[in-house]
């Protein structure tokens, strides 16, 4: 069984001590209840609280009872004022010398806070059914509503049902008890205070570390009409953890140092290969920025982060259209193929590998980088062919915007047009000849055969009109 004392509004002497009690404990210390030793009683069990509190030496210095059975003495104060309940409820007709008990029974004795017009409140917390309630498991960050009800001790005291007048605790300040068990007994004062209730008794909290915690109360009112200290521990357990759903993807960047079209193509590794972690689902967007916070990198991006303009290391940023070439800048290839949509939206999957490089001229160049990078699996088969022909494809933005799909360049060559165009926005395509190829020549004939045909129907036109004219009266 539990036993708990309040002797003040400064919070618990004795808080919710369990202790196993023995029939004749009372008689054995000199006092008697009403069975002599043969059943647990109220004062069984208040002799074993002030033995655990006192020490068993001149234990009538700190506990009296009358021979009506009521307690004069408790913890060393004068208690001709003071009450007890059993299983929060209050005994009619009964003393600490009467009342049996059983193993889970819990004791509370009461200091009367105003002895004059018992305007005590008997109080206790409830869960949304209304039922009493000392103990909830919430977890981490989860906000829980307390609710603080009670009734005038007066009506317990007059014999009225005390059922029929319980009602909500406005103003109580809901407090976290401080608990100290150093001198060998618990006990229990007002800590952290947490809020007040509301009309309704109610009070929303949430607690962000893992632990228990016990909660109390007090009046706050200012209308002194104080309360038996409620108890309510609660026990907050961790935040459940996500399932780990990450994925992992290789990363590598590789750039070039910043020169003019005259100087060599210098490609080397600004970051080299490594393994990056990201939630699944993630975009290659979230793999760049990652793999390039972790390296101090640092860049700039637009169109929604979707093209990247430039990109600095230590201090130096190679963008676009810099190394000698407005068609230079940066490209990403997944697993060996240029995609069709820009960074933040290609999502990536576990074991991918995304390599981001500089190129000084998307449409020439590919040959340099298996050249210089002839260790990298994912540049292999990449087509490296210089047409005579070249087919250009223009967007309706204007030149600035040239081979620019979703936020990154794209190499068209006469069979990319052939396989048909990205459908992400109107396009037109325009035939630009070579001057040393046959389609020109045989354009030079057709136009010049054209020219001679149109100039000997100007010349005969006047005979034309004339032998027209001569002919119409005879149809007249």
């Amino acid at each position: 069984m539990t036993v708990s004392i309040q002797l003040d509004d400064s919070g618990l002497y004795l808080a919710k001590q369990e202790f196993t009690v023995d029939a004749d404990l009372s008689e054995r210390y000199g006092y008697t209840d009403a069975y002599n030793g043969a059943q647990v009683t109220a004062l069984d069990a208040l002799v074993a609280a002030h033995i655990a509190m006192f020490g068993d030496d001149n234990l009538e210095e700190w506990l009296k009872v009358n021979n009506s059975g009521f307690v004069t003495l408790l913890a060393g104060e004068p208690s001709a004022n003071s009450v007890f309940f059993v299983n929060g409820e209050f005994p009619d007709n009964e003393t600490v010398t009467t009342v049996k008990l059983q193993p889970d029974d819990s004791l509370f004795f009461y200091m009367l806070q105003d002895p004059t017009y018992l305007s005590d409140n008997v109080s206790w917390f409830i869960d949304s059914g209304g039922n009493p309630v000392d103990s909830i498991t919430v977890e981490e960050g989860e906000e829980f509503t307390v609710t603080l009800v009670g009734y005038w001790v007066s009506w317990a005291v007059f014999g009225l049902d005390p059922e029929d007048w319980i009602e909500p605790i406005e103003d109580a300040q809901i407090v976290i008890l401080d608990v100290d068990d150093s001198a060998g007994f618990r006990c229990a004062l007002f800590g952290e205070e947490l809020g007040l209730t509301d009309e309704d008794g109610k009070l929303t909290i949430y607690f962000d570390e893992p632990g228990t915690y016990i909660l109390s109360a007090y009046d706050n009112s200012g209308y002194d009409m104080p309360f038996t200290a409620p108890w309510l521990e609660v026990t907050v357990t961790p935040k459940d953890t996500e399932p780990d759903d990450s994925i992992t993807v290789t990363f590598r960047l590789i750039g070039d140092t910043v020169h003019t079209a005259a100087v060599p193509t210098q490609y080397h590794d600004w970051v080299a290969s490594r393994t990056v972690t990201v939630p699944a689902g993630s975009k290659v967007y979230d793999v760049f920025i990652k793999a390039l916070d972790d390296a101090g990198l640092a860049a700039s991006l637009r169109d929604s982060n979707n093209y990247v303009e430039s990109i600095t290391k230590d201090g130096v940023m190679l963008k676009e259209k810099e190394n000698g070439s407005p068609h230079s800048g940066w490209k990403y290839l997944l697993n060996g193929s240029y995609p069709d949509v820009g960074l933040s939206v290609q999502t990536v999957s576990d074991g991918d590998v995304v390599v981001w490089h500089y190129v000084n001229d998307w449409g020439m160049e590919d040959s340099a980088w298996l050249a210089a990078y002839p260790d990298i699996p994912v540049l292999t088969g990449i087509s490296v062919t210089t047409m005579p022909t070249k087919t250009t494809c223009v967007t309706r933005r204007g030149r600035d915007n040239i081979h620019e799909i979703h936020g990154k360049h794209r190499r068209v060559t006469k069979e990319t047009a052939k396989r048909g165009r990205p459908q992400n926005r109107p396009r037109r395509c325009l035939r630009l000849i070579s001057p040393t190829s046959p389609q020109r020549s045989a354009a030079i004939l057709l136009l010049r055969a054209g020219f001679m045909l149109l100039r000997r129907y100007i010349t005969n036109l006047p005979i034309l009109l004339l032998t027209i004219s001569a002919f119409l009266p005879l149809y007249g």
